[in-house]
């Protein structure tokens, strides 16, 4: 064998070895998981193509697909979920988890195995109504004891959850309200936009951000007024839940030439506490850092600020989520 044929051996060797260390050292930086599930919201919803973008975007950096979007069962039925440990992984609302931290509200068990991961963007509650009925809020069905139909969300959601407080604002359950003539519809969001767009129902509500394409579709499909909330029931959601006082600007949708009145709040990712520090930091960096990503899920993501996803979340941070957060030098 020549000298030149050696060192041509030789440098293919190398090479080989080198491509060996590498595909081992990049096989080694995945991430390996459990099988967990992430319960989000209805499909037709936003909460799920969030849910999916964030996980989509983890399992780049993780060892195969282990972990499962599914629909979840609200932002008042996710954390017991979560904290029973049927699910790992779900979105819900600060308030909910803090109460169910200290088996308060609707909860009866502590659930004191729940963590923060990020908090994402603002929902607000959305009433459109029939105009026939001739109002300008929410309050007015209620104070006239209006004979209508209003769909909402079911058990365990948002929706429900936010109209529940509604009503008690004004000192009404919603057994109360069916005994004065309102029938309710309780279904997922694709289904209430179906039951408006039919006329099934008078007053479509939901909590969810702004804009919103199942709003949109709401708006298109058939005429409505959208329904403010009156001061003094913002007020009452504003000191006993801390929700924020808000507004949905005008001509966000169409036929809204001024702004209507609103409460909000932001939802947010949760964990369970056992679920792996280097999974957690995984989806936490996953979500930080694919900003347009998410926004191509839904479109509303385009104005989160990444920067702020570790504030105001009212449960303590997973060690994954602090990891990545103190790596940015966003918390100390």
């Amino acid at each position: 064998m020549s000298r030149k044929t050696m060192f041509s051996m030789t440098g293919v060797l190398i090479l080989f070895a080198l491509f060996c260390v590498v595909g081992v050292s990049t096989a080694q930086e995945k991430v390996k998981s459990p099988n967990l599930v992430f319960v989000s919201g209805s499909v037709g919803g936003t909460w799920h193509p969030i849910a999916s973008a964030i996980v989509e975007k983890a399992h780049e950096h993780m060892v195969g697909r282990p972990i499962s979007v599914r629909p979840g069962a609200g932002g008042q039925g996710n954390p017991e979920v979560v904290g029973r440990g049927i699910a790992d992984f779900g979105i819900s609302y600060g308030p909910f988890l803090i109460l169910a931290s200290r088996a308060e509200g609707p909860y009866k068990k502590k659930y004191t195995n729940l963590r923060a991961v990020t908090g994402l963007i603002i929902n607000k509650e959305h009433f459109i109504a029939d105009p026939k009925l001739g109002v300008s809020t929410i309050d007015e069905i209620l104070e006239k004891k209006m004979k209508v139909t209003i769909g909402t969300g079911t058990p365990g959601s948002g929706d429900r959850f936010v109209m529940e407080q509604i009503l008690a604002a004004h000192g009404l359950t919603f057994s109360e309200t069916e005994a004065q003539g309102i029938k309710w519809e309780l279904t997922g969001t694709t289904a209430r936009v179906k039951a408006w767009k039919d006329r099934h129902i008078d007053v479509f509500n939901s909590f969810i951000l702004v804009p919103s394409s199942a709003i949109q579709q709401v708006a298109h499909s058939r005429k409505g007024k959208f329904l403010g909330i009156s001061a003094k029931t913002r007020k009452f959601l504003v000191d006993k839940w801390g929700l924020i006082d808000a507004s949905i600007p005008a001509n966000t949708y169409p036929g809204q030439p001024e702004a209507v009145p609103s409460i909000a709040l932001p939802f947010m990712v949760f964990v369970r506490a056992d679920i792996p520090e280097d999974v957690v930091y995984v989806l936490t960096k996953a979500a930080a850092e694919n900003k347009e990503y998410l926004a191509s899920a839904v479109a509303a993501m385009s104005a989160w600020n990444p920067e702020n996803m570790w504030k105001g979340l009212g449960i303590e941070l997973h060690p994954g989520a602090a990891r990545y957060y103190k790596e940015r030098g966003w918390i100390k």
